[in-house]
């Protein structure tokens, strides 16, 4: 049995507080869409979301398979850099989606919007209609059916869930312990962590960049939050293993 470390712990228990309060207070609060994160440029979106949203989930699923990662590869990883460290890379591999994720938004977004303003809406116009959830039927006509959808959607969809952060975490330990090998599931083979996070990070590149649909799961997967995170833990991994072999050379 899998003995928690201190951070990870305390992060289990604060996603299943956020998880119980999403499905007890509900929008009767507002909780929900307080909570989880907005597209900046929406007007419902709160810089507090960039956090909050790590601890919001979708249903119980979403809550358990990420925790579950965490605990399972997260806990190696805190053991050996600390929990100092383990926050700050958590934490900065969460920000790392969020940054991948929008900026792709952003560009997607501007591009359908440019097109639109070439054929003589307004922009402002443009982006109040969008805050309201809504579009002129005109839009369909004048962008590709691609277009027309990062526009619409991706203005006004949520992003929740700890997935970059874990990630983020999965990846920095595939990269300090490449050869730690797990038990999968299924079917009941060992594999190297390495391998194992190679897969999880191609499928997301495949889905997001090559072929624009899941390879696995549903479609409301976050692909770019997952590479994003993905990004950010191995670079910071990479750079204090770096430092660590040469303040180790300089002894």
């Amino acid at each position: 049995m899998i003995k928690l470390t201190e951070v990870i712990k305390h992060i289990v228990i604060i996603n299943v507080i956020f998880f119980v309060a999403s499905i007890t207070l509900g929008d009767t609060t507002l909780f929900n869409k307080w909570m989880v994160m907005y597209y900046p440029l929406n007007n419902d979106f709160h810089i507090w979301q960039v956090v909050t949203h790590l601890f919001m989930h979708l249903d119980f699923m979403h809550l358990l398979s990420n925790m579950l990662m965490l605990i399972f590869i997260g806990t190696l990883l805190e053991r050996a850099i600390g929990k100092n460290k383990f926050i700050i890379l958590y934490f900065s591999a969460g920000l790392g989606a969020v940054i991948l994720s929008v900026l792709v938004d952003y560009i997607q977004i501007e591009l359908a919007i440019n097109t639109l303003t070439n054929s003589g809406f307004n922009k402002t116009d443009i982006m109040s209609t969008l805050s309201q959830g809504k579009y002129y039927p005109a839009w369909e006509s004048l962008l590709t059916e691609n277009s027309f959808k990062n526009l619409v959607t991706n203005f006004n969809k949520i992003s929740l869930g700890a997935s970059g952060a874990v990630m983020g975490v999965a990846v920095a330990t595939a990269y300090l312990f490449p050869n730690v090998e797990f038990m999968l599931m299924f079917p009941p083979i060992p594999i190297k962590l390495k391998y194992l996070v190679m897969a999880y990070v191609a499928g997301d590149v495949v889905s997001a960049v090559l072929t624009g649909t899941p390879l696995v799961g549903s479609t409301n997967v976050g692909h770019m939050a997952h590479i994003g995170g993905a990004i950010t833990g191995f670079i910071m991994m990479w750079y204090w293993k770096k430092q660590l072999i040469k303040k180790n050379r300089a002894n």
